[in-house]
């Protein structure tokens, strides 16, 4: 039980006005910085990482800010695959494979569209997986019986 009284806490903290005003921020300036060919999700990280402390944030906002410029790179860095058939980041390659040439067909806007549902549709999917993970207090433990059970001269 207590563990979903920590989910609360942290719904609560998350859905505070001034850190969706900070995603939102973040999202673009990510969607921007990820729009310009090299610069990956890492790079706008890094970059944008100094103004999270000088902006004297408290820590929840800081990552918030800075897991949204994540997101919004990783999209931004699609852009540039399907209308440029320059990959921003390593992610964007397979992208420049069926989306510029979609773009070139004058499809561009579907092409951008499937890339946004994609990229929005995986991040809410990573997020649900990672607290499954972590909310499960026992995962552990069925991991090291199953290793046991499957491999019983490597456990």
């Amino acid at each position: 039980m207590d563990n979903f009284a920590h989910l609360g806490q942290g719904f609560l903290v998350a859905l505070q006005p001034v850190n969706f005003l900070l995603a939102a921020i973040g999202c673009f300036t990510g969607t921007v910085l990820g729009l310009l060919p090299g610069l990956g999700p890492i790079n706008g990280v890094a970059i944008l990482l100094p103004l999270a402390f000088a902006m004297h944030l408290p820590p929840e906002s800081a990552l918030i800010l800075l897991a949204a410029v994540y997101m919004g790179c990783e999209y931004g860095g699609r852009i540039s695959a399907i209308l440029l058939n320059v990959p921003g980041d390593a992610g964007a390659i397979m992208t420049t494979l069926d989306g510029h040439p979609m773009a070139q067909k004058g499809e561009a806007g579907r092409a951008l569209a499937a890339a946004y549902t994609a990229s929005l549709t995986f991040d809410w999917r990573t997020a649900d997986s990672s607290w499954e993970l972590r909310v499960t207090p026992y995962y552990t433990r069925v991991h090291d019986y199953i290793d046991a059970v499957a491999l019983p001269g490597w456990a």
